[in-house]
């Protein structure tokens, strides 16, 4: 092929220039199925990695909010540093509590992450270790899920009901037909 060259698809092949790959169809997956042992294993220990650091973050998280509110438990009874400790406590346990959320919403197919956070928060859809409640958030708000929407009833409303649209004739045809041309 002597065309210019400008860009790989994920087989391998290259695109020739002015030619535009179509993103939309390529998933992460079609993309990860179609490269090497080597690659896989390269992006599967980067994951792993990532993993493991965010592990390690959420157990430091973990840590500082309870040195907080150690330190808040030794100071005296309603003095403004006790309570400064404990609103710092608060403010760390809730941004676990969010993050751990987005997570699990995510894993469990929320379309919508911030609207779900929301929902629940406002709800208090979490168990008593602060994990969140996915089932009650399922049932009380399904919409959220993508739940699949009622059926649409049969008629010819084009390809906005799924059927092929019914067939247009432009004037020109009209003209034709009224001068006993055949139609092409």
């Amino acid at each position: 092929m002597d065309a210019v060259q400008t860009g790989v698809t994920p087989a391998g092949r290259t695109q020739p220039e002015g030619v535009t790959p179509s993103v939309a169809q390529l998933t992460f997956d079609d993309w990860f199925g179609g490269v090497d042992d080597a690659t896989k294993a390269l992006v599967d220990q980067h994951v792993r990695g990532l993993k493991s650091a965010l592990d390690a973050e959420r157990a430091d998280r973990k840590a500082a909010e309870k040195a907080l509110r150690d330190t808040a438990s030794k100071l005296e009874a309603g003095s403004a540093a006790r309570v400064d400790l404990e609103a710092q406590a608060e403010r760390v346990a809730a941004t676990e509590r969010r993050a751990s959320f987005y997570e699990v919403a995510h894993a469990a197919g929320v379309a919508d992450l911030k609207l779900a956070w929301l929902a629940a928060e406002s709800s208090n859809l979490f168990t008593r270790r602060g994990e969140p409640d996915i089932e009650a958030l399922r049932q009380q708000h399904p919409a959220l899920f993508g739940a699949p929407t009622a059926p649409r009833a049969p008629g010819n409303a084009g390809a906005g009901a799924g059927q092929s649209p019914a067939p247009s004739r432009s004037m020109n045809d009209f003209i034709r037909a009224s001068a006993g041309i055949l139609p092409r």
